[in-house]
């Protein structure tokens, strides 16, 4: 569950900060820029006992992957039953699926412009695989074009849910392959041929420069959602003091009321992010 409410400031909880001119602002910025999409550690071993040296974490894809599944399965939990789709949610679910359509189209942007151009110069041996990333992002690209259009008319009243449903259906058929061999095939290739740092630096110009810090946290925070605790550390420890209480107490409203009004009282509410084998 995220943090609620504000009891102290960041020096009353951590002292070691106080009297050092702590710039809020910066303190949001630099937390954001670590949560959204930036690892640093492999799945049973703290970040920080990572050497930036090291093969590149590869972990944090599938948290973004798996919050990704779940929320389209969240999607069609509530669109499947009419009783929980009081025109507020209605509302608020097709302008939440828009925005995932959204979001995913940027990323995939990231990728094409940066990361897997990256990939093709370090690793000349993966061509056939990060061919295979291209295509399967183009096959990809109309049937969310879709689900982003039918969201947009579903919460404006103009399309059913028979249409959102169907919509969904059909992103999942070349989506979630896709998402199971990039973390399957690519990502360990990734590992192989860059450094945490190196990797933190492409991610850094591929998913995160240029984006709004409200939009950075909104990502963030919805990664989180019901996360377990394994993949939640991965994301928040990893941060200094000040930038984690900025991130968990003062950002995370926006998400929470949204979260509020798409899933309060239905089964999807309490549905945790959903891995390759979730969804088989």
């Amino acid at each position: 569950m995220l943090v609620k409410g504000l009891r102290s400031s960041p020096s009353d909880r951590f002292p070691e900060h106080s009297g050092k001119g702590v710039d809020l602002r910066q303190a949001v910025v630099l937390a954001c820029e670590k949560l959204a999409l930036q690892g640093c550690g492999a799945v049973g071993e703290s970040r920080q006992e990572m050497s930036p040296d090291g093969p590149a974490d590869i972990q944090d894809m599938r948290i973004i992957h798996s919050a990704l599944r779940r929320d389209l399965e969240r999607t069609t939990i509530v669109a499947s039953d009419p009783a929980l789709l009081t025109d507020t949610r209605r509302q608020a679910l097709g302008e939440h699926t828009a925005w995932m359509m959204h979001t995913l189209h940027r990323h995939h942007s990231g990728e094409d412009a940066e990361v897997w151009p990256e990939m093709r110069r370090r690793n000349p041996a993966a061509g056939a695989l990060l061919d295979r990333m291209d295509a399967d992002h183009r096959q990809i690209a109309e049937p969310m074009d879709e689900l982003e259009s039918v969201g947009s008319r579903f919460g404006a009243g103009t399309a059913d849910a028979s249409e959102l449903l169907a919509a969904v259906a059909r992103l999942k058929e070349p989506l979630l392959p896709h998402l199971a061999r990039e973390e399957q095939e690519m990502m360990p290739v990734v590992a192989q041929s860059m450094t945490h740092r190196e990797w933190h630096a492409l991610t850094q110009r591929a998913f995160v420069k240029g984006k709004p810090v409200k939009e950075l946290a909104m990502e963030g925070h919805w990664v989180l959602d019901n996360a377990p605790t394994r993949d939640r550390d991965r994301m928040v420890t990893v941060l200094p003091a000040v930038p984690r209480w900025v991130l968990l107490n003062l950002m995370g409203g926006p998400y929470r009321r949204k979260r509020e009004t798409l899933w309060a009282g239905t089964p999807a509410a309490d549905l945790a992010p959903l891995s390759i084998d979730d969804c088989r």
